[in-house]
């Protein structure tokens, strides 16, 4: 298949397959506030917010993978392709392992419902921070999959399978509710927990199933020796990913924490909402753009510097559009908000201000950043990032006593997201004219 009609089914395979995800975490979000309660629901996603935090702490091996595959595939070298996914499976293994360890660490000596402002008996909140831990390892491994179907370029299948997790749990929910619709508000939540951790797991193993019955992939045997030399190729470039990724944790995972500290953890409520609202557009976008990241590897290994400034202009075309729909959503959102959770000036207009140019200036990030993570050119992105990271924390702080309520975290990401972006721009021109 040519790659431009490759391109073009894998943007709308991928848009459909993530906005059908959107569509069902949409209508979660009010089952879920029903089912759990405000109190119990904000719970249930800084937990689930603090684990997604260690996606990051994967040394980039996923990453490495989305990048890699793509270059050995031009070059037709199907052994190598191999012992990246083998490495990556074995080092992702004693990685969750490691993990999991010091999260038992952890939990038994840090008062975690005290530390967090949770109002929760500390065995409690042990026991279900244990749960989603577990959960999260067996899933840091199984998940690698999708990185597989990235790398080469099915995106769509990846995406598939996050709609395939969303809609088997929001079914397994709707079932709950009526099942246990009067146990209290902690046992619900055990419920939901066991739901969505067996449900992504069972998922997984299918779809890493799927892959190595369709693609000419497999495990291969490696000597310790060659496990090391091999490891050590994957983290020379990994531990890059990683770093930005641990920024990336600051940057855009710290904010239900910081709202829980400073404010209560029922206004994560109203934070989790409105950005729901605007993630069902974003994650549809943010997944059309997601094939970029492949394209670029291919076409920068084959050099063609001319086939990637043509995707630059269609872009640049196509933003301006994106923007003028993130804004009328602005202006639409709390009459969408009213019908959706049937509460009537849910959030502020100074959140929704907010939470649209968040979301415009996450849209022109993600793309430039696509780019640079294809060549491998990262060290822009670990500059930007690091700035970031230093700042995104005190200038938070800063606004929340000035105020700011739940918009102080939006607009200091703002602000990283809009310089960021136009450092990156700066970085894409001089990478194509240097060639």
């Amino acid at each position: 298949m040519k790659i431009p009609n490759l391109f073009k089914n894998q943007f709308l395979l991928s848009a459909f397959f993530k906005g059908l995800t959107g569509l069902i975490m949409f209508l979660s979000v009010s089952v879920l506030i029903h089912f759990l309660g405000d109190k119990f629901y904000g719970i249930w996603v800084m937990i689930l917010s603090m684990f997604q935090w260690s996606l990051f702490f994967d040394f980039g091996i996923s990453n490495v993978l989305k990048t890699k595959i793509p270059e050995f595939i031009v070059k037709r070298d199907i052994l190598k392709i191999n012992e990246y996914i083998t490495t990556s499976y074995l080092s992702t293994g004693i990685l969750a392992f490691f993990m999991f360890i010091v999260l038992l660490i952890l939990v038994f000596n840090i008062n975690l419902s005290k530390f967090l402002n949770l109002h929760l008996a500390q065995d409690s909140v042990t026991s279900l921070f244990l749960i989603n831990g577990g959960f999260f390892c067996i899933n840091l491994v199984l998940s690698i999959n999708k990185s597989l179907f990235i790398g080469v370029n099915k995106n769509h299948l990846s995406e598939q399978n996050s709609t395939a997790t969303q809609l088997v749990f929001f079914i397994l929910m709707i079932i709950s509710i009526y099942v246990f619709r009067s146990v209290d508000g902690l046992k619900k939540l055990y419920i939901i927990t066991l739901l969505n951790g067996v449900v992504t797991i069972v998922i997984n193993l299918f779809y890493t199933y799927v892959f190595f019955k369709k693609y000419d992939y497999k495990f291969v045997t490696l000597k310790k020796n060659e496990f090391f030399i091999k490891n050590k190729e994957v983290l020379s470039m990994g531990l890059k990913f990683m770093i930005i990724q641990s920024f990336m944790v600051i940057i855009f995972f710290s904010d239900t924490y910081l709202i829980s500290h400073y404010l209560a953890p029922e206004e994560i409520s109203k934070y989790d909402v409105i950005n729901k609202l605007f993630q069902f557009p974003l994650l549809i976008i943010l997944s059309a753009l997601a094939p970029f990241w492949p394209l670029f590897a291919q076409k920068f290994h084959e050099n063609d510097f001319i086939g990637m400034n043509k995707l630059f202009s269609k872009f640049h075309n196509y933003f301006f559009l994106l923007a003028f729909g993130i804004i009328t959503l602005g202006i639409l959102s709390n009459y969408i908000l009213s019908f959706w959770i049937n509460k009537e000036n849910y959030v502020t207009f100074l959140v929704i201000i907010s939470v649209v140019f968040l979301t415009i200036f996450r849209i022109l990030f993600t793309f430039y950043a696509n780019f640079f993570n294809g060549i491998g050119k990262l060290n822009s992105q670990i500059i930007m990032m690091g700035i970031g990271a230093v700042v995104k924390i005190p200038l938070s702080i800063f606004l929340f006593n000035k105020g700011f309520g739940i918009a102080s975290v939006m607009i200091s990401t703002c602000l990283f997201l809009l310089i960021s972006s136009l450092f990156l721009f700066l970085q894409t021109k001089t990478v194509i004219n240097g060639k």
